[in-house]
């Protein structure tokens, strides 16, 4: 499941991202699949919270964006909180 929540269908190049825009991941939820929140200004791109350190690696079957953490979907971040918090 997480794998399913760093990947997208089709290809969004780093040109394509507007600050504030939602990507739907791989991953279906209870709600359909999730999204992710694209963040660009002051010279970063984040997807969630996480920035992107690499942008617009063209691969066979699309394009990868390295990210410099691993993201939860929100379900799982609930879960934790709720048991953590």
């Amino acid at each position: 499941d997480v794998l399913l929540y760093h990947a997208a269908d089709g290809v969004v190049l780093s040109s394509d991202l507007e600050d504030g825009m939602l990507v739907p991941t791989l991953f279906e939820g209870e709600d359909g699949f999730e999204d992710v929140v694209i963040g660009v200004g002051g010279g970063e791109v984040t997807v969630n919270s996480a920035s992107v350190v690499e942008a617009d690696v063209i691969c066979s079957n699309g394009v990868f964006h390295g990210i410099g953490t691993a993201l939860n979907p929100l379900k799982w971040n609930t879960t934790l909180y709720g048991v953590l918090g």
